[in-house]
């Protein structure tokens, strides 16, 4: 009787670490100006049903398992992010803006091949 108590107890207990859960927080920001990012997507990189979106000041809280090791933050106009977690209770993600002025000069490049293409077509 005692040896199955036991049993039970252990795995009871061996439950608890099974299903453990981290909470991370942290703020957004911008790389550039310091300035907070608000409606980042934080998003646990092996499971991507698992989200946070940061605040008017650019912190987030999300709740992971413990086997998630990384996270994602992404934001419209701003490059993806990967953080490592860790033992860190705190992941603050600084993000750089995207570079538009390669879109620029990709555009101007296809601009420019439009237009000697209407030349040699109108010869």
């Amino acid at each position: 009787m005692k040896k199955l108590l036991l049993i039970c107890f252990v795995a009871l207990f061996g439950m608890q670490f099974a299903n453990a859960q981290t909470t991370i927080t942290g703020k957004v920001t911008n790389m550039k100006d310091k300035t907070p990012i608000v409606g980042a997507v934080i998003t646990a990189k092996s499971n991507t049903a698992i989200t946070a979106v940061s605040g008017p000041d650019g912190s987030y809280t999300i709740t992971i398992p413990s086997n998630v090791k990384n996270l994602d933050a992404t934001y419209t106009g701003m490059q993806k992010k990967t953080q490592g977690i860790g033992k860190k209770k705190v992941v603050n993600f600084q993000m750089m803006p995207v570079n538009n002025n390669k879109k620029q000069e990709n555009t101007k490049k296809d601009n420019s091949k439009k237009d000697s293409n209407k030349k040699d077509a109108s010869k």
